[in-house]
């Protein structure tokens, strides 16, 4: 709302307005008639609303009504005071009502197009963009509307389109670069996206907002380097007096990617100085600390994490995973156990079930190892330790198969493979055995080492030895010990 009507045909300065409205309250308090123009009651009802006085410009804009109930101009701005209030529907009637009084009236088609397009109705907002443009009139700010709804319907090669013949005449509009960007993004060209942000940010240096989409363009590239160093501007540059929280994650997402846990570590102390009740974040910070072998500090911070949320299964998980660095099995059975109770995530049925191997209870081993298995049986170690598990309790023909069954489909796991070996050999199929040895050597000669793991006798044979060791030395690679 601004001091001039659709013409230009006049203008207020800010202190004509004010008298204009000292003689309306005037004129009020006296109970005198109030014989202003539409256009002096439009200068009243913006000033009050630019003033945040909402109530009062309802009051003034009922009375403009109530004198001129067919001026379309006023129920122009009375629909822009009910979308100000929240009453869309309201407002929707008095564009209805102007474009009745004047139908190519091009404020009230545009407020249409606008009220549509704000409330999640970008099909029924284009048509009155539509017919904006086929009246013959054309603005940089119609066509970005435009190409926002089009954008909205997926229509993302119109929308390119219609930003392109912005960006010849106004190379220096930021919003048509980062809607450009936002095109890009959907057809996954995150370098032409990137290339967008980028010149957003040569036009406006400081705009938080190209900075983070920048972020994510490199991201999505696997370039975790730069992506961290564009959040870290979005950080700098946004006008928050809190740090910008999704760069200061993004910045956590790429350390971790890069497994630089000294840079994750310090930018989550960032982060929980703070936002202190923000316990997902300490379940990092003590992932980071205990990958750093900082054991102490780790346990603190998932001991905070369970403090802020005593269901933080994180947490628990954590703690568990210290204790067995510990070798504490029992507080590393309770912590896995409460972490699974809450949640039933396969790795923390699968660390259990670590546990009770280590615990010598073969039935509890394989309970939970199945569990792991059958929530994700796409992740090579838990096809391992459930067909481990039934091997140990007598179920070998069980396991063999299970391996068989899955190598089908991953004929690339290694180590399966060489756990396959053993089980052959465990009940004397020895060409099978070789078969299955020879296969995972082929795939990763280090995975031999896999089956003395789980069948230590094996290392004593000296036949099997010898195979290893052949294959080895045939292909170039250190000798087996």
């Amino acid at each position: 709302m601004e001091y001039s009507d659709n013409n230009d045909d006049y203008n207020y300065s800010d202190d004509e307005a004010k008298s204009l409205v000292k003689e309306y309250e005037a004129r009020l308090e006296l109970n005198q008639a109030i014989l202003f123009g539409p256009d002096e009651f439009e200068v009243i009802v913006t000033w009050y609303f630019e003033q945040a006085r909402i109530k009062k410009a309802d009051r003034a804009m009922q009375m403009a009504i109530n004198e001129y109930p067919n001026h379309s101009g006023l129920l122009c701005m009375r629909a822009n005071l009910y979308v100000a209030m929240g009453k869309k529907k309201s407002a929707l009637h008095c564009l209805k009502q102007a474009l009745v009084m004047e139908p190519q009236n091009i404020d009230v088609i545009e407020s249409m197009a606008e009220l549509f397009q704000t409330s999640g109705k970008p099909h029924i907002a284009l048509k009155y963009y539509d017919k904006i443009s086929d009246l013959g009139h054309y603005t940089d700010e119609l066509i970005y509307s435009k190409a926002s709804c089009l954008i909205a319907l997926g229509r993302y090669k119109s929308a390119l389109r219609l930003l392109n013949n912005i960006i010849q005449e106004f190379p220096n509009k930021l919003e048509c670069w980062l809607l450009m960007g936002e095109c890009f993004e959907v057809g996954h060209q995150w370098n032409k996206a990137a290339e967008c942000y980028d010149k957003a940010i040569e036009i406006n240096p400081y705009d938080a907002r190209s900075w983070f989409r920048l972020s994510t363009a490199y991201y999505q590239q696997s370039d975790y380097e730069k992506s961290a160093w564009a959040a870290e501007y979005s950080s700098i540059t946004s006008k928050s007096i809190i740090p910008f929280a999704p760069s200061l994650y993004r910045m956590v997402n790429c350390y971790l990617m890069l497994e630089d846990w000294k840079r994750a570590s310090e930018k989550l102390e960032e982060i929980v100085a703070k936002y202190v009740e923000d316990d997902d974040s300490f379940v990092l910070l003590g992932d980071c600390y205990r990958t750093q072998e900082m054991y102490h500090k780790s346990r603190k911070a998932y001991q905070k994490a369970k403090a802020i949320d005593p269901n933080n299964t994180g947490a628990y998980y954590g703690l568990g995973l210290l204790s067995m660095i510990e070798e504490d099995l029992k507080n590393s059975e309770y912590y896995f156990k409460r972490a699974w109770t809450l949640n039933e995530r396969p790795e923390y049925a699968h660390s259990l079930g670590q546990v009770y191997l280590q615990m010598e209870d073969n039935e509890l081993y394989e309970h939970y190892s199945r569990k792991a298995y059958e929530s994700d049986s796409e992740w090579e170690q838990y096809t391992i330790d459930f067909a481990y598990s039934l091997y140990l309790n007598d179920n070998t023909a069980e396991a063999i198969a299970l391996c068989e069954k899955d190598l089908a489909d991953n004929s690339n796991w290694a180590e399966l493979w060489a756990l396959l070996a053993g089980l052959h050999y465990e009940v004397h199929h020895v060409d099978k055995g070789d078969d299955a040895l020879y296969k995972s050597l082929r795939q990763n000669v280090e995975c031999h080492k896999i089956l003395f793991d789980y069948f230590w006798d094996f290392e004593k044979d000296e036949r099997l030895m010898n195979i290893i060791n052949t294959y080895i030395n045939q292909t170039g690679n250190t000798q087996a010990n």
